[in-house]
């Protein structure tokens, strides 16, 4: 399948536009001897010199690791309740 021709392209050379000057509107260019060397500058004062001292960084404070706390003692071993009646108190 093939595009159909672009139609909105532009020609491939544009058309040259022609400016004629008439003589009361011609460009008159400054004498060539104005156009030798540079142009001038305006002087600048020079800009005084900052010098920024910064120290060196402070070495890092290494703090110790942080250790856990130990784990809480065991429960004392009770025996489990029984079913079982609990036995006469001894009498005096």
């Amino acid at each position: 399948m093939t595009k159909p021709p672009n139609t909105d392209a532009a020609p491939a050379f544009p058309p040259v536009l022609l400016f004629v000057l008439d003589p009361p509107f011609a460009v008159t260019l400054p004498p060539l001897e104005a156009l030798e060397g540079p142009p001038e500058l305006p002087t600048v004062p020079p800009v005084p010199t900052v010098t920024v001292t910064v120290d060196p960084p402070e070495r890092p404070v290494i703090f110790p690791p942080v250790k856990a706390p130990p784990p809480p003692p065991p429960a004392p071993l009770v025996p489990p309740p029984s079913d079982d009646p609990p036995p006469p108190a001894p009498q005096a």
